[in-house]
């Protein structure tokens, strides 16, 4: 059975493959078949490079992607401490959490959420766990 993931290539490969197609003026097509890539990876590898270097602007360069990534990773880490955090506090408040805060018109309200986030009262922020009784 053929092997369905294949490591990536090393970025000097690439950068030597991006060479031979612009240095030479050769189709990508040729020159994937001559190194044994796919001609569509040499494709993304040459845009790639070409948005790193400013000549296209329809991408993001190495840097945002890598930004991107990293906002990501930070996103759900921090969503899941979120959901951590609330299971603790609903599950030490036997479901229910009190809520205070200021309603859409600004007025000052108070409100209870539920274990599934349902709140009753339009209340913009958590001002302490109190068991419901």
């Amino acid at each position: 059975m053929p092997q369905r993931f294949q490591r990536p290539y090393p970025p000097e490969f690439r950068r030597e493959a991006i060479r031979l197609v612009e240095a030479t003026g050769r189709r990508y097509q040729d020159v994937a078949r001559e190194l044994g890539v796919s001609p569509e990876s040499l494709r993304l590898w040459i845009k790639q490079a070409q948005t790193d270097r400013g000549q296209r602007d329809d991408g993001l360069t190495s840097g945002e992607r890598e930004e991107l990534r990293r906002l990501r990773r930070q996103v759900r880490e921090l969503e899941a401490e979120r959901e951590i955090l609330k299971r603790a506090v609903v599950g030490s408040t036997g479901g229910r959490t009190r809520l205070a805060g200021a309603d859409r018109s600004g007025r000052w309200c108070g409100g209870e959420a539920t274990a599934a986030g349902v709140f009753d009262g339009g209340a913009a922020r958590v001002v302490g766990a109190v068991a419901a009784g």
